[in-house]
């Protein structure tokens, strides 16, 4: 079970992708256009409980060709300005997926 519920993201409602492999500009290009007020994204494994965590990741598209997409903090404080592709490898680099598949537990600050 979560040790923490995030009900107050900055840009609800919360996208899940479930996956075993780094994500793709594509995908995270899909969640910016379809969300164009912002998307906050949880990155899981595919394996685990429903309500397991992952890696958040708060962004907003500030341009229609995501060349300026602003990353946010959970305190809805800008943490960054990125190209999509930027903001891709930054999602890549923090939600690695380990060698058995399972992506690493993300570790929520206590409030």
């Amino acid at each position: 079970m979560p040790k923490k519920k995030f009900e107050d993201i900055p840009f609800p409602p919360l996208v899940s992708m479930d996956t075993d492999t780094p994500v793709s500009v594509d995908q995270v290009s899909n969640i910016l256009r379809e969300r164009q007020k912002g998307a906050s994204i949880c990155i899981r494994s595919t394996e685990g409980h429903t309500n397991r965590g992952g890696y958040f990741f708060h962004v907003l598209p500030t341009d229609s060709d995501l060349s300026k997409c602003e990353l946010y903090n959970f305190e809805k404080t800008l943490v960054a300005t990125l190209p999509v592709e930027q903001i891709t490898l930054f999602i890549r680099t923090y939600a690695t997926v380990t060698s058995n598949g399972a992506a690493a537990p993300h570790r929520a600050p206590n409030n």
